[in-house]
């Protein structure tokens, strides 16, 4: 078997991939006499690494008090996520909860799968908690 192609190494055992981003593995098998395990397609696989986690922004809208800084009436909260990175999978989920300070992202069943703007009206203090996937 003669060298392998430009940009190319002979497999001789496991190797890992840890590089953020989409990495192309192209391979085949040849035999002493030469003959290629492919033909006519190109074998190969993309292996796809995101470890940059989703971030979620809060935006508020209402009317407040000029007096108290406090809304004086219902208050519509949008979420904006994104995946942020050098090869971003996207964001899968966002979930919210409303006076339910357990929903992370480890703590997703006491949360509300976010699906656009969502409504405050009771009166008093709230907490919002919010997370993604």
């Amino acid at each position: 078997m003669g060298s392998p192609p430009r940009g190319c190494s002979v497999y001789t055992a496991p190797f890992t991939i840890s590089a953020q981003g989409r990495t192309y593995v192209y391979y085949w098998s040849q035999d002493k006499a030469g003959n290629v395990s492919f033909t006519s397609s190109e074998p190969y696989q993309w292996v796809s690494i995101d470890e940059t986690a989703p971030s979620t922004t809060a935006a508020l809208a209402g009317t407040k008090s000029s007096d108290s800084g406090w809304y004086v009436g219902p208050v519509s909260v949008t979420l904006s996520a994104t995946d942020p990175g050098t090869s971003p999978s996207g964001v899968q989920t966002t979930y919210y909860a409303i006076d339910t300070p357990a929903c992370t992202p480890a703590a997703t069943a006491t949360c509300h799968t976010y699906s656009g703007a969502v409504s405050v009206t009771a009166g008093g203090a709230h907490t919002f908690t919010y997370t993604e996937q």
